[in-house]
């Protein structure tokens, strides 16, 4: 009878088994959460959990400017929020030093991790061009883990003039960072690599566009700039030109190249940039600067070079665009109540629904502009999944389920007969074998179908450990075998609650073990150890009766090795020898029969697996009759 103690581990590893196999685990997809709380003026902190976007007022600290940035931990729970004059922490309190961005600045600061997750940050900065010169790009540092009140930032210079533009990305490598600025008088970007080690103060410079130059009043220093989710394209506004550019991005070298120019429409100031969550599409704000103002929301399709398409004419001033974690993209509304949302971004022209009261900000306004990113933190894709190992249901997940009448699932798995196709919005399969499988959802809205893709890799099972072990192990009474879960396992649970990846086993019985691999997939195996119960009869009578007319050893055989046995007369003489277990003993030596009489038989053998490799011998007597 199975243990309570042994009954209840059983019971806890399976709720662990369940956890890994049927719902998300450490090797299922994680957003990014660090974007999951904005504060902007005027006041506003914005904070999202999945689609759910949740507005709350802020103690009076963003009441006036355009930029704006902050930034939350892995888990988005907020930790410091910035206008690019002062700095606060998650609490709201202020963080001593002045930082040398300024609020009026479109991009006014950008917040930037070490790579190394250590609490610390690079708070990097942009000022307003109010008048020249100005004081450039600059970056100040702050270790969460030592901050107090009294802290004095330091602030260290990048760049001496920059326009109002600033941007970040991470690095192809999924570790480091890119933080992009723009030179002024020039058409340089400078692209600075944050590591480990910090920020690399040696940019890589890329000299393509047109050069952003001119006098205040000119404003080609106003417009964002923002690099797409995945890190491929960069696009940026030039106000004052009415220009809007975009670019390659090279996100291992930091290099910009290949500038394909949009002329703002109706000669319209550009101003807000953001790209679809796919990268294809482009939207820009433009204003049309007359008594009664409207600010233009157009949307180009980078992928045929397209005209910009008109969205929406709202009214008045430049305004903002920022994606966010939910697949939406969110628009500034200058001292309204509502922020704009383009519901459907990854959807052609005005299918990608704009509304424009589309979030209530409740009893907070907004002005012109939105937080400022790390763009990788919105790099999510439009179906993500959970478990991924061969006999599992794996689910599926829309990240935006906005807008949306019907769907059809294509799971790209013909044997799975007519389970392949699904029509519900949470779907779930069961994959006919471990591969790579392309998944394909259409939505259908107001009569149109619009479809995403997403690869999915299935992987196998890890092996049973003890797949090269018989059924029945034998030991000797005394001795043990070491039971070996396999290697490069992530986690083992044997039978008795032990961890390791070996387990001794000295008595008879099952022994079982559980292992999850590297992919959180889970195997498990049992085998049966036994004592070594060979037995040697203590006589014989070879007369050819059938009965009892060979001599030899009798048991099982698994687990012996180098096996000899032997018979001498009481003299010591030779008489037989073998070492194939099943042979026998005659009586007879050279075909002649031996007298009936005591003979001493001797029995050599190794066991395998054995802790101790000795060898056993044993030694007995057999009578012989005729």
């Amino acid at each position: 009878m199975i243990s309570r103690f042994i009954l209840s581990i059983f019971i806890a590893f399976f709720l662990f088994a369940a956890t890994f196999g049927q719902t998300g685990n450490e090797c299922s997809y994680k957003p990014p959460r660090e974007a999951e709380t904005w504060c902007f003026c005027v006041n506003v902190q914005l904070q999202f959990r999945g689609e759910i976007a949740t507005p709350s007022v802020l103690p009076p600290l963003l009441s006036f400017g355009k930029g704006s940035s902050s930034i939350s931990d892995e888990n988005g729970n907020l930790l410091l929020f910035s206008d690019g004059m002062k700095l606060w922490d998650k609490n709201a309190s202020q963080l001593s030093g002045t930082l040398d961005g300024d609020l009026g600045s479109t991009q006014s600061s950008l917040m930037v991790p070490n790579p190394l997750g250590n609490q610390q940050y690079y708070i990097f900065t942009t000022d307003q061009v109010f008048q020249l010169p100005t004081k450039g790009l600059n970056y100040s540092f702050i270790d969460l883990s030592k901050a107090s009140g009294n802290d004095t930032l330091p602030v260290k210079r990048l760049l001496n003039e920059t326009p109002e533009k600033l941007t970040g990305v991470k690095h192809s490598n999924g570790h480091d960072y890119w933080v992009v600025a723009h030179g002024w008088n020039n058409n340089s970007f400078h692209s600075y690599k944050v590591t480990n080690s910090g920020v690399d103060s040696i940019a890589i410079i890329s000299n393509v566009g047109m050069i952003h130059t001119g006098t205040v009043a000119d404003r080609n220093s106003i417009g964002y700039m923002k690099i797409s989710p995945e890190g491929s394209r960069l696009a940026l506004a030039v106000m004052g030109a009415n220009m809007v550019e975009w670019f390659d991005f090279d996100n291992k070298t930091g290099a910009v190249s290949n500038v394909r120019q949009i002329p703002s429409p109706d000669s319209g100031k550009p101003y807000g940039i953001e790209f679809s969550p796919d990268a294809r599409y482009l939207y820009f704000t433009s204003v049309n600067q007359s008594t009664n103002a409207t600010n233009n929301l157009y949307q180009v399709d980078l992928n045929t070079g397209s005209t910009p398409v008109l969205l929406n004419q709202i009214a008045h001033d430049h305004t903002a665009l920022q994606l966010a974690i939910d697949g939406k993209i969110y628009v500034a509304r200058f001292k309204k109540s509502f922020l704009g949302v383009i519901e459907n971004p990854n959807r052609p022209g005005t299918a990608c629904n704009f509304i424009e009261d589309g979030l209530s900000l409740n009893s907070s306004i907004s002005f012109m502009g939105l937080p400022n990113f790390i763009q990788s933190y919105f790099n999510i894709p439009a179906i993500t999944y959970d478990t991924k190992c061969q006999g599992d249901d794996t689910y599926l997940y829309l990240t935006n389920t906005a807008n949306i009448d019907s769907i059809s699932w294509d799971f790209g798995d013909p044997a799975s007969g007519a389970s392949n196709f699904d029509n519900i919005i949470q779907a779930f399969h069961t994959f006919s074998d471990s591969g790579t499988y392309n998944v394909k959802a259409t939505e259908w809205f107001n009569n149109q179908s619009f479809e995403s893709t997403v690869s999915v890799k299935i992987n196998k099972l890890p092996s049973k450990s003890f797949e090269s072990l018989p059924d029945t192990v034998y030991i000797l009474p005394g001795s043990a075998y070491e039971l070996d879960g396999g290697d490069f396992m992530k986690t083992y649970l044997w039978q008795d609650g032990s961890t390791a990846q070996t387990f001794v086993a000295s008595q008879p019985g099952n022994y079982t073990v559980f292992i999850v691999d590297t992919n959180c997939c889970q195997q498990n195996d049992t085998t049966l150890i036994m004592f070594l119960d060979l037995y040697v009869p203590s006589a014989f009578s070879p007369n050819n009766d059938l009965l009892n007319d060979r001599f030899r050893a009798i048991g099982p055989t698994q687990g012996i090795d180098d096996y000899h046995f032997y018979v001498y007369s009481q003299w010591g003489q030779l008489l037989w020898e073998t070492n194939n277990f099943y042979d026998s003993w005659d009586g007879k030596i050279k075909g002649s029969d031996c007298p009936t009489g005591v003979y001493t038989w001797v029995m050599k053998f190794s066991v395998s697996g054995l802790l101790n490799n000795d060898k056993v011998a044993k030694r007995g007597f057999v009578t012989l009759l005729r």
